[in-house]
């Protein structure tokens, strides 16, 4: 009887683990660390409301262990609203073309990334503005980036990453796993781009859909996040050059697996399984030595 009861208390605690082992919640953004330019509420992040040349962030001021591995969704919004059709200088005033008509730039800018960073500013981390989208200079750092402008660009990029462009050397958003131009912004006069990630076993990935255009990629990159440092922030960052939008993050949804010691891994539930095996056959043995005894 004992032993019966040990089998079933150890499934018992399995389910228990199974069942307990990954955090999954909807992010009330208003809960967030916001700097720059940002503002929010419960389901919307504003990281530019179209401020020329600005940049914004907003982190949660809890951290995550770099060796867990994670899932989640959300909505990017990114609405032109005057970029487009008319310019103005870095003083707010419009740029009027040879004739004294309002000039456009052609493009909103210039774009927002999903980054999971250990910056030694934390959750106060900001970066540049402009096509770093706000990223540029956070350190230990990798982003899901999209910028709009004329760099039509999804990509996962590693902060402090260099790339060898033709007008010259960026950082940044402007290089990881997506080339230049392979994702539609600059030019829509609104974009609404659903996100799914996750990250497990050193990879980072991700899919992301653009209802406005039905354009959709999906992507991934080997990154080990262990090596930015035990703790990780996950946030948001976005920003404007001369050209500008609505930028809005909404409906953050976040699963957090664990890989700690309450957390078994593939290989412990495996032998956990054969422990229970193991368990089960030392039962019917001793059900056998019982019955011949009683024979006897």
């Amino acid at each position: 009887m004992r032993i019966h009861n040990l089998l079933m208390g150890a499934a018992a605690a399995a389910l228990l683990v199974s069942a307990s082992g990954a955090r999954a919640a909807t992010i009330d953004l208003s809960t967030l660390q916001l700097n720059g330019m940002a503002s929010a509420t419960a389901n919307d992040l504003n990281l530019n409301q179209g401020t020329v040349r600005g940049a914004s962030s907003g982190f949660l001021t809890s951290t995550f262990s770099s060796g867990d591995a994670f899932s989640g969704s959300f909505d990017i919004s990114l609405v032109d609203i005057g970029s487009i059709g008319a310019a103005t200088d870095p003083d707010g005033v419009p740029v009027l073309d040879g004739n004294g008509d309002p000039a456009g730039y052609g493009h909103q800018a210039d774009g927002v990334a999903f980054l999971i960073q250990n910056d030694p500013n934390g959750a106060s981390a900001l970066g540049g503005g402009g096509g770093g989208i706000g990223a540029d200079g956070i350190g230990n750092s990798v982003g899901i980036g999209f910028q709009s402008w004329d760099n039509n660009h999804a990509t996962i990029f590693l902060g402090g990453e260099t790339c060898d462009i033709p007008a010259g050397t960026f950082s940044n958003a402007y290089c990881g796993s997506g080339a230049l131009g392979n994702f539609s912004l600059g030019d829509n006069l609104a974009n609404h781009i659903h996100v799914t990630f996750g990250y497990s076993g050193g990879v980072l990935s991700f899919t992301a859909l653009n209802s406005d255009t039905a354009q959709s990629t999906t992507q991934s990159r080997a990154v080990d996040l262990t090596t930015f440092g035990p703790q990780l922030y996950f946030g948001f960052t976005g920003a404007t050059g001369l050209g500008y939008a609505a930028q809005d993050v909404s409906n953050f949804e976040l699963t957090v697996r664990p890989a700690g010691p309450g957390v078994p891994e593939p290989a412990t539930w495996a032998l956990m399984l054969m422990g229970f095996g193991g368990l089960g056959a030392l039962v019917r043995r001793r059900r056998a030595h019982e019955g011949l005894a009683a024979r006897a």
